[in-house]
């Protein structure tokens, strides 16, 4: 999955004096898309968000790699510690010097919507955009605290936002969801998701609400989406998911009772049971859903 770089090391500690050295790898946001360079970077093509379809494939050719302090120092005028990966330390550039953009593209650079390069290599430079955009827009949505409204600044010693007025103390946001492989011990219910940019195959989901067991939100979310009953919940394996600030919970249930589907058509297109054989999805490496499917496929089905 995404997150599995071994043998690099994640280190998500906080210094908040850290500052930037000259190869120090450097994440620029706009909206959605992140200033990237790779071998094919050809200058900007930045698209406003409500203009962008069909991202996750448009993924560009070749090693995807991110500005360094070193080459844009002179325009940075504020900046954000995030994290290391085997000692390689990432930081967040929130704002410039000066009333205009620097020429991203005569650095070679141009702005890619970040789904468009989860496929990318090397996976630890994809892990490490997923993590520091989660983390963008954790700061960009807590400018001001939400309780009296103040400005907010980062506290000295945590990975947090303080409100100087009432002393509201803010951490990043994680939403937590479930992935569920229903299945009936020979076939697999998979699913189309309606409305989203994403048009391949996945499993049943949802975030987990308030009051809830992770159990009692496969349940939910399996009655709701698609009609049915199931039991026999089984853990399988999480993975944090920076693309929506999520931490997916991934399971397998059994079903109980009729396998006759009642489809949810605002949330899904379609939902089928299938077996191993006329399953085509492979583990892509990157996501839970489709490491699951294939887990099912070669060790469940048997």
């Amino acid at each position: 999955m995404l997150q599995d770089i071994l043998p690099k090391k994640y280190d998500n500690n906080y210094y908040p004096d850290k500052t930037p050295a000259d190869d120090a790898v450097c994440l620029i946001f706009k909206d959605s898309y992140v200033l990237t360079g790779h071998e094919e970077c050809e200058g900007t093509r930045y698209i406003p968000e409500e203009s962008a379809s069909s991202l996750e494939k448009d993924v560009p050719a070749g090693d995807v790699f991110f500005p360094r302090y070193g080459q844009i120092k002179e325009q940075v005028a504020e900046y954000r510690y995030l994290f290391s990966i085997d000692g390689e330390e990432y930081f967040l550039i929130t704002h410039y010097k000066g009333e205009s953009e620097p020429d991203w593209a005569a650095l070679g650079y141009a702005f890619e919507h970040y789904k468009a390069l989860r496929h990318a290599k090397p996976k630890d430079r994809v892990f490490a955009l997923m993590t520091g955009y989660h983390l963008h827009c954790w700061y960009r949505d807590n400018a001001h605290c939400g309780r009296c409204g103040s400005t907010t600044f980062h506290d000295t010693r945590l990975r947090a936002l303080r409100c100087p007025d009432c002393g509201n103390l803010i951490f990043p946001r994680i939403s937590p969801a479930v992935i569920v492989g229903v299945h009936d011990g020979s076939h697999l219910l998979m699913t189309k998701y309606n409305g989203r940019d994403y048009k391949g195959y996945a499993l049943i989901a949802g975030f987990i609400e308030i009051g809830e067991s992770a159990e009692d939100t496969v349940r939910r979310e399996v009655f709701e989406e698609v009609g049915v009953q199931v039991k026999n919940i089984s853990y399988y394996a999480s993975q944090p998911w920076g693309m929506d600030g999520g931490f997916l919970l991934g399971f397998y249930a059994q079903l109980d009772g009729a396998d006759r589907i009642k489809l949810d058509r605002e949330e899904l297109s379609m939902a089928g049971w299938y077996t191993a054989d006329e399953i085509t999805v492979e583990d892509d490496d990157i996501s839970l859903t489709s490491c699951m499917i294939a887990n099912w496929k070669k060790n469940i089905a048997k």
